[in-house]
Protein backbone atom coordinates (compact mmCIF):
# COMPACT_ATOMS: atom_id res chain seq x y z
CA UNK A 1 0.00 0.00 0.00
CA UNK A 2 1.58 3.53 -0.48
CA UNK A 3 1.44 6.41 1.46
CA UNK A 4 -1.27 7.97 -0.41
CA UNK A 5 -3.32 5.03 -0.41
CA UNK A 6 -2.90 4.65 3.31
CA UNK A 7 -3.87 8.52 3.93
CA UNK A 8 -6.84 7.56 1.98
CA UNK A 9 -7.80 4.48 3.94
CA UNK A 10 -7.56 6.18 7.00
CA UNK A 11 -9.01 9.74 6.57
CA UNK A 12 -12.58 6.93 5.08
CA UNK A 13 -12.38 5.54 8.49
CA UNK A 14 -12.00 8.85 10.00
CA UNK A 15 -14.84 9.80 9.04
CA UNK A 16 -16.67 7.07 9.86
CA UNK A 17 -15.97 6.94 13.78
CA UNK A 18 -18.92 6.44 16.24
CA UNK A 19 -18.82 9.12 19.00
CA UNK A 20 -22.57 8.88 20.43
CA UNK A 21 -23.34 11.32 23.62
CA UNK A 22 -24.33 10.13 26.37
CA UNK A 23 -28.85 11.01 26.75
CA UNK A 24 -30.20 13.81 28.50
CA UNK A 25 -31.35 11.65 31.25
CA UNK A 26 -28.17 9.60 31.98
CA UNK A 27 -27.13 10.55 35.45
CA UNK A 28 -23.33 9.22 35.17
CA UNK A 29 -22.23 10.50 31.27
CA UNK A 30 -19.04 10.15 32.36
CA UNK A 31 -18.93 6.16 32.44
CA UNK A 32 -20.44 6.36 29.16
CA UNK A 33 -17.88 9.16 27.77
CA UNK A 34 -15.29 6.70 29.43
CA UNK A 35 -16.64 3.03 27.44
CA UNK A 36 -17.24 5.09 24.30
CA UNK A 37 -13.33 6.51 24.22
CA UNK A 38 -12.19 2.95 25.93
CA UNK A 39 -13.82 1.38 22.20
CA UNK A 40 -11.52 2.94 19.99
CA UNK A 41 -8.92 0.83 18.69
CA UNK A 42 -5.02 1.33 18.56
CA UNK A 43 -4.19 3.03 14.93
CA UNK A 44 -1.89 1.85 12.82
CA UNK A 45 0.90 3.79 12.90
CA UNK A 46 -0.13 4.70 16.30
CA UNK A 47 -0.56 8.40 16.89
CA UNK A 48 3.05 10.23 18.65
CA UNK A 49 2.64 12.29 21.02
CA UNK A 50 5.35 15.56 20.34
CA UNK A 51 4.22 17.65 23.29
CA UNK A 52 2.41 20.23 25.35
CA UNK A 53 3.87 23.97 24.77
CA UNK A 54 3.22 26.72 26.75
CA UNK A 55 4.28 30.19 26.77
CA UNK A 56 5.95 31.71 29.75
CA UNK A 57 3.32 33.96 30.89
CA UNK A 58 1.12 30.37 30.59
CA UNK A 59 -1.66 32.36 28.57
CA UNK A 60 -1.25 29.66 25.88
CA UNK A 61 -1.22 25.96 25.71
CA UNK A 62 -0.85 23.97 23.07
CA UNK A 63 -1.61 19.82 22.91
CA UNK A 64 0.49 18.54 19.80
CA UNK A 65 0.34 14.32 18.70
CA UNK A 66 1.30 13.54 15.07
CA UNK A 67 -0.57 10.62 13.01
CA UNK A 68 0.09 9.17 9.38
CA UNK A 69 -2.42 11.99 8.45
CA UNK A 70 -0.13 14.66 10.10
CA UNK A 71 -0.23 17.14 13.23
CA UNK A 72 -3.60 17.49 15.28
CA UNK A 73 -4.03 18.74 18.92
CA UNK A 74 -5.72 21.50 20.92
CA UNK A 75 -4.82 25.03 21.81
CA UNK A 76 -6.10 26.25 25.41
CA UNK A 77 -6.17 30.43 25.77
CA UNK A 78 -6.28 31.72 28.31
CA UNK A 79 -4.76 28.87 30.78
CA UNK A 80 -6.82 28.71 33.87
CA UNK A 81 -6.12 26.62 37.04
CA UNK A 82 -9.26 24.50 35.89
CA UNK A 83 -11.23 24.13 32.80
CA UNK A 84 -9.31 26.07 30.61
CA UNK A 85 -11.48 27.05 27.55
CA UNK A 86 -10.05 24.61 24.79
CA UNK A 87 -9.98 23.69 20.98
CA UNK A 88 -9.21 21.38 18.39
CA UNK A 89 -7.24 22.48 15.98
CA UNK A 90 -8.61 22.85 12.49
CA UNK A 91 -6.60 23.71 9.34
CA UNK A 92 -3.42 22.26 10.38
CA UNK A 93 -0.57 22.94 8.04
CA UNK A 94 2.85 21.92 8.26
CA UNK A 95 5.80 22.47 6.37
CA UNK A 96 8.71 19.68 7.15
CA UNK A 97 11.32 21.36 5.32
CA UNK A 98 11.16 25.35 7.34
CA UNK A 99 9.20 23.57 10.07
CA UNK A 100 6.49 25.95 9.76
CA UNK A 101 3.41 24.72 11.32
CA UNK A 102 0.40 26.68 11.21
CA UNK A 103 -3.42 26.08 12.59
CA UNK A 104 -6.36 27.90 13.71
CA UNK A 105 -8.71 26.87 16.84
CA UNK A 106 -10.99 28.86 18.50
CA UNK A 107 -10.69 28.26 22.27
CA UNK A 108 -12.75 31.49 23.64
CA UNK A 109 -15.26 31.48 20.57
CA UNK A 110 -12.73 33.46 18.22
CA UNK A 111 -10.70 32.02 15.79
CA UNK A 112 -6.78 31.91 16.65
CA UNK A 113 -4.65 31.64 14.05
CA UNK A 114 -0.94 30.56 14.61
CA UNK A 115 1.67 30.32 12.64
CA UNK A 116 5.65 29.71 13.55
CA UNK A 117 8.38 27.30 13.66
CA UNK A 118 8.04 24.43 15.59
CA UNK A 119 10.92 22.66 16.76
CA UNK A 120 12.30 19.64 19.05
CA UNK A 121 12.10 21.60 21.92
CA UNK A 122 9.78 24.79 21.49
CA UNK A 123 7.22 26.44 18.83
CA UNK A 124 8.67 29.96 18.11
CA UNK A 125 5.00 31.76 17.32
CA UNK A 126 5.88 34.68 14.50
CA UNK A 127 1.97 35.01 14.02
CA UNK A 128 -1.04 35.44 15.68
CA UNK A 129 -4.39 36.24 14.31
CA UNK A 130 -2.98 37.58 11.35
CA UNK A 131 -0.45 39.88 13.59
CA UNK A 132 2.84 39.21 12.23
CA UNK A 133 4.56 41.31 14.71
CA UNK A 134 3.95 38.81 17.38
CA UNK A 135 6.61 37.19 19.16
CA UNK A 136 5.61 34.75 21.60
CA UNK A 137 7.50 31.48 22.33
CA UNK A 138 5.72 28.30 23.64
CA UNK A 139 8.65 25.65 25.41
CA UNK A 140 7.41 21.83 25.62
CA UNK A 141 6.64 21.53 28.96
CA UNK A 142 6.96 17.04 28.64
CA UNK A 143 7.74 14.69 26.29
CA UNK A 144 5.53 12.01 27.06
CA UNK A 145 1.99 11.48 27.97
CA UNK A 146 0.15 10.17 30.88
CA UNK A 147 -3.30 10.64 28.15
CA UNK A 148 -1.64 8.59 25.09
CA UNK A 149 -4.07 8.58 22.12
CA UNK A 150 -5.35 5.38 20.73
CA UNK A 151 -6.34 7.17 17.64
CA UNK A 152 -6.76 10.57 15.69
CA UNK A 153 -10.55 9.78 15.93
CA UNK A 154 -10.48 8.83 19.66
CA UNK A 155 -8.85 12.53 20.29
CA UNK A 156 -11.74 14.31 18.20
CA UNK A 157 -14.66 12.14 19.92
CA UNK A 158 -13.01 13.36 23.50
CA UNK A 159 -12.99 16.89 22.59
CA UNK A 160 -16.48 16.41 21.34
CA UNK A 161 -17.96 14.74 24.37
CA UNK A 162 -16.21 17.16 26.20
CA UNK A 163 -17.50 19.95 24.33
CA UNK A 164 -14.40 21.41 23.19
CA UNK A 165 -15.01 21.93 19.57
Amino acid sequence: MTVGSAMLVAAIAHAQAPCPRAAATDTQPWIHNLRVLESFELAQPAPVFVGDFEDANATYRLHLVRDQIGFFGALSYPVLESDSPTAVLRNVSWDPQTGVLEFVAAPSGQDVRMKGVLSQSEFHVSEVGGRATVELELVKLREGSSLAWRSRDQFECAMRLGRRN
